[in-house]
């Protein structure tokens, strides 16, 4: 039950992490950030 809710939490933190990133940036930078973010979360 713990880790079922460990995994929620983390999944709920990272829609935010990127909705807040999303809305501090605009146009064509937003890939590169995404991409960034998302290659430093796999680590």
């Amino acid at each position: 039950m713990l880790i079922a809710f460990r995994v929620l939490q983390g999944v709920g933190g990272g829609l935010i992490l990127q909705t807040v990133l999303m809305r501090a940036v605009e146009g064509r930078q937003l890939g590169r950030l995404m991409a960034v973010v998302n290659v430093l979360n796999s680590l």
